[in-house]
């Protein structure tokens, strides 16, 4: 016994209201609940890091994290959300963010998909801290590239063609890698939430992220009214610059954005339109190949 449980004990003995003997009587078990959660939370780390112990990539420390918590799913045995966090700040989210830059870290993407498939259902936020934490890894490069873009155009005005020429390559390198990134963080959160059957996550990053990722595409080469910023609204854009109209939201491949486009005149020609990448913003199919029940 605690010794703040004794002290209250002692009171109680010494109170003669009822009610404010039920007062501390309900204080007593709030207590008690108090420690048996710290001791849950406790036995969870040491669950953790034992099943993480040879661990040696993300996707590992994510499988551990999904197992250490299926055993505390049920509502009189779930482990504090801050907790949960802690851990996988502490385990995953650095080396998964450092991942995802390289669409092609096979690790990464396997990290982000079993996140996807495997945490249970109790603990969904984590799942969504996963998209989150996936789109702040492509929205800077979104922005670079624009930038880069920008720059080709300012030199364009400035007559200085060469060095137009090669900023605007070098923006086409950008939003291709952009592109190849989305394009494999897409194919892992589909597939484990398909896995899952977990309609609400994929409409979490159908909102939250995959639909204002398709505006970043359609503005990405205006040269101004640019922005990441925001979830699931469309980018605002000034009237007078006519700008882009909405990016591919669910299903389609190849929606057109016109709009202020730069126009490099000196390298590649740019005309008026922009075609999105073949990339498929919709709703998860019915069918699922194992998994979890829908949450």
């Amino acid at each position: 016994m605690s010794f703040e449980s004794s002290l209250i004990k002692d009171y109680l003995s010494s109170l003669t209201s009822d009610r404010k003997k039920k007062l501390f009587e309900e204080i007593l078990e709030n207590l008690n609940e108090k420690e048996k959660q710290e001791l849950r939370d406790e036995k969870f780390r040491d669950d953790f890091e034992r099943l993480s112990s040879r661990c040696s990539d993300v996707d590992c420390y994510s499988s551990s994290l999904a197992r250490a918590l299926d055993r505390y799913t049920d509502k009189s045995r779930k482990i504090s959300p801050k907790v949960v966090r802690e851990i996988f700040k502490e385990n995953i989210a650095k080396d998964l963010k450092d991942g995802l830059l390289d669409p092609e870290n096979e690790k990464a993407q396997d990290a982000l998909k079993t996140l996807m498939a495997e945490i249970p259902a109790a603990y969904k936020n984590i799942k969504t801290d996963a998209i989150d934490l996936a789109k702040a890894v492509t929205a800077p490069k979104a922005t670079e590239a624009n930038a880069s873009f920008k720059q080709a155009e300012a030199l364009r005005k400035a007559n200085k063609h060469s060095e137009s020429t090669a900023a605007f390559n070098q923006a086409i390198e950008q939003k291709s890698e952009l592109e190849r990134m989305l394009n494999s963080q897409l194919e892992a959160i589909k597939e484990g939430t398909e896995s899952a059957e977990d309609k609400s996550t994929y409409s979490y990053y159908n909102v939250k992220y995959a639909k204002p990722a398709s505006q970043w595409l359609a503005d990405i080469m205006n040269s101004s009214n640019f922005s990441t910023e925001g979830t699931g609204s469309s980018v605002s854009v000034d009237p007078s610059q006519n700008s882009t109209t909405r990016g591919v939201v669910r299903g389609g491949n190849g929606n057109t954005a016109t709009g202020k486009q730069i126009n490099n005149n000196f390298g590649n020609q740019v005309d008026n339109k922009m075609t999105l990448p073949n990339v498929q913003f919709g709703t998860p199919q019915q069918g699922s190949r194992g998994g979890r029940a829908s949450y």
